[in-house]
Order: structure tokens, then sequence, then C-alpha cells
């Protein structure tokens, strides 16, 4: 299984991603956090690798609509905007090349 990535890009940003002790003060009981202030995406350690990308990618998808402010993904063209991220984060991670 691929390795986690320590960064990505998304909508212009680079977002930090920091794999922490599960008494990471960001966690709070958590298994991942988004923080919008500093572009940072907290993964608890403690956990597998591929239980972390679940978790990544849920943190991912808070990252993306950061960047698209109050996304609603009732309509089209948000939708076409987080699946053009989701692409983007994919060939970034030589998911698909």
């Amino acid at each position: 299984m691929r390795k986690i990535p320590t960064s990505v890009w998304i909508s212009g940003v680079n977002w930090r991603i920091r794999r922490v002790s599960d008494k990471h003060p960001k966690l709070e009981d958590a298994t991942g956090h988004c923080c919008y202030r500093t572009q940072t995406i907290f993964l608890d350690k403690s956990y597998p690798t591929p239980t972390l990308w679940a978790v990544l990618t849920h943190e991912l998808l808070h990252a993306i609509s950061w960047g698209y402010h109050e996304l609603d993904l009732t309509e089209e063209t948000p939708v076409n905007a987080v699946a053009g991220e989701l692409m983007n984060i994919a060939r970034q991670l030589k998911i698909l090349e």
C-alpha cells in the first residue's frame, strides 16, 4: 500500500499532512483533524495505513470544501469542483498516471 504523503496541493494551497500521537491536542479523541488556520491535516499515527488512508480522504474533503467555501454538494458545479480536486490529488499521489 502506498505511503501516506506529507503534503498535497488543494486549490492552490499546500496542505501539510502530519502523523501525530493520539494524545496530540488537535485530535481530541478523533482519528483525524483538518486545521484550516494552518492548512494542516493531522492523523493519529497509531492506526494502520489502510485506516489512515480512509481518514485522510475524509480530511481532504474538508480541506477541499474550505478551498471552495460553503460547498453545496447538491448542485453540479460544486460536485464537479470536488471531483476535479480529487483527480488532482490522485495524480499528485501517482494513483492516476
